[in-house]
């Protein structure tokens, strides 16, 4: 039976399914796994050195597998990794960002991440941001991004689907480029068609501690009229931006300098074919801003 919303759109169809989120996982394992053998020291850089906590990274299996895609290094540090990947036929690059945090929790920054109201606080380049439709597990999203003179405004319509793995330890936001009936192009607002996001937040310890891995893969063609090199500069200073922007909000959010979220978990309904996501349960954001700062209204125990 289809799940047909406003006009004929169908989730069926469109939604995020159980095997994406599953291959985002399985992706994200290749790096997380290291060794047994394997040494490591409490003054490592990839040690968590508040909690003595070892980030059981495997970078260099993980760099081989990112070659064998395709993928070439951008940016190497001791936090932070972005490599791109040349897409056939396309303007663009797929990008990859691992990434590690030890001041806030997986849970916040997750959070922050599916909270469309909040986003519109920290993100200046937001026109506008909303979730037009939603069905057990996914959201029909809008989102207007201000481009500066003398680009045109762009705009998305994509689906986000948002997963709480917890035999597998992990969160999981996807999100891809669809169209929707209530979201028609718009004059003077360059529509991006092809667009998509993957993020896997993994905790150090628990949702709840502060310090958490993440990897994120990113693409879109905002069909800019910027020479490819120049487009391919901008775009990974802007993911390293956008990677800031996101962290200082979540500590805003994690401190109670930010109104919180309600967070609402459902179980989610999972196919055979991703039994490895069995224990998931699908996450939607409710936002109440007009509580206090004081409250954190997280249903902690939910997880």
């Amino acid at each position: 039976m289809f799940l047909l919303g406003a006009a004929g759109f169908s989730f069926q169809d469109e939604g995020i399914s159980d095997d994406e989120i599953a291959s985002c996982i399985d992706e994200f394992e290749i790096l997380k796994k290291r060794p047994p053998s394997t040494p490591c020291c409490t003054h490592s850089a990839k040690c968590d050195r508040r909690t003595g906590h070892a980030l059981k990274l495997n970078m260099e299996k993980f760099r081989t597998h990112l070659r064998s895609e395709g993928f070439e290094p951008v940016v190497e540090s001791d936090r932070l990794h972005i490599w791109r990947k040349s897409e056939t036929g396309k303007a663009n690059y797929t990008y990859k960002v691992y990434g590690t945090f030890t001041d806030v929790p997986a849970r916040a920054f997750f959070a922050v991440q599916c909270d469309t109201d909040y986003r519109k606080k920290w993100d200046k380049l937001v026109v506008q941001l909303d979730v037009v439709e939603s069905d057990s597990q996914n959201d029909v999203v809008y989102w207007h991004m201000y481009y500066p003179f003398p680009l045109s405004s762009r705009d998305y319509v994509f689906v986000r689907r948002s997963v709480v793995d917890t035999e597998r330890a992990c969160m999981v936001v996807v999100c891809h480029a669809t169209q929707h009936p209530q979201c028609p192009p718009r004059k003077g607002v360059v529509r991006v068609n092809e667009y998509m996001s993957n993020m896997v937040i993994s905790p150090h310890n628990s949702f709840d501690e502060n310090g958490f891995d993440y990897l994120l893969t990113y693409y879109d063609d905002p069909q800019s009229s910027f020479p490819s090199p120049v487009y391919a500069w901008m775009a990974a200073s802007g993911v390293h931006d956008y990677v800031d922007k996101l962290h200082k909000a979540t500590q805003q959010f994690n401190d109670g300098s930010a109104l919180r979220p309600t967070l609402s978990i459902t179980k989610g309904t999972i196919s055979s074919s991703a039994s490895a996501i069995s224990n998931n349960t699908s996450v939607h954001f409710q936002t109440t801003h007009q509580q206090a700062q004081a409250h954190y209204a997280w249903h902690r125990s939910a997880l």
